[in-house]
């Protein structure tokens, strides 16, 4: 199950807008059937990186959401948010880029509430990355 959406803007408490770029749900576990999902779940922990440079280029800079105890949840969540200007640099032209990945277990809340939540899970101006808007994803 895959699917791609485009969510709008987010106002943080600092005032900064983030733009949802792209956001991406699949099953968790497809690769693993009948696994034990405790077992399992750091493997697919370490994997999620390359996933997500795989589904969203450049994938990075990634924050990883995992719950507190596992398993990690039925669904994972991916989600693109830009901002302008960039998190470390007022510099004209710059942007600051980050990707998310969190776990649920269900789909029944918004895409927007889903996203908003994640967001206040991170610091944006410590974990993004400012790139020359214009050059692309990579």
């Amino acid at each position: 199950m895959e699917a791609f959406v485009d969510f709008g803007t987010f106002t943080l408490p600092g005032g900064r807008e983030v733009f949802l770029c792209n956001f991406h749900v699949e099953a968790t576990y497809n690769d693993f059937p009948a696994s034990n999902l405790v077992e399992v779940s750091p493997v697919i922990l370490a994997r999620v990186p390359a996933r997500v440079r795989a589904i969203m280029p450049p994938g990075e800079p990634l924050v990883v959401l995992p719950p507190a105890d596992p398993p990690l949840g039925s669904f994972r969540f991916t989600a693109e948010f830009e901002s302008s200007p960039g998190a470390r640099s007022s510099e004209r032209g710059v942007g600051s880029r980050l990707y998310l990945c969190w776990f649920g277990n269900e789909l029944a809340a918004s895409v927007h509430d889903m996203a908003w939540e994640a967001l206040g899970e991170v610091e944006w101006e410590a974990v993004a990355a400012d790139f020359h808007i214009g050059e692309g994803t990579g």
